[in-house]
């Protein structure tokens, strides 16, 4: 509850006291492009691809009461609107428009589509390599 309110509060507070410190100048500017950004791509799919990893993870005697537990603590809207306010204050203007492009695109949703395809096939590897060199570091070699 204390991160809802505090998420809630870093987001409004901004716009209650006009721009903090250190908030670029088109920070409205932004905010548009990046909302734009997540109708192109939407926050909740990606967050769902998460929760399945996790879930996948837990013992399954646990997983429903895992999930139960996803349910009581994400809150879909509060993520989305730390995400835009997090590129608000990232990306510029340019690279939120050619992103929106990009993701808007039918290329950029099939490839999307193929991260989860992409990172089966190259994970393993990767995991593979990590888990070698922690075996290197540990026993030396």
């Amino acid at each position: 509850m204390l991160r809802l309110i505090l998420t809630v509060l870093l987001v409004a507070l901004p716009s209650m006291a006009g721009a903090a410190e250190g908030d670029p100048p088109d920070l409205a500017e932004r905010t548009k492009f990046a909302t734009l950004f997540h109708d192109a791509r939407p926050l909740r799919p990606i967050i769902d691809r998460q929760i399945d990893v996790y879930t996948k993870q837990v013992n399954e005697k646990e997983r429903e009461d895992f999930l139960r537990h996803v349910q009581l603590r994400i809150d879909y809207d509060a993520l989305e609107d730390t995400s835009i306010q997090a590129m608000a204050r990232l990306y510029t203007v340019p690279e939120l428009k050619a992103m929106i492009a990009y993701y808007g695109s039918p290329e950029g949703k099939t490839a999307e589509a193929k991260n989860d395809a992409y990172a089966a096939k190259i994970g393993p590897d990767i995991g593979q390599a990590l888990d070698s060199a922690l075996m290197d570091t540990r026993f030396g070699k």
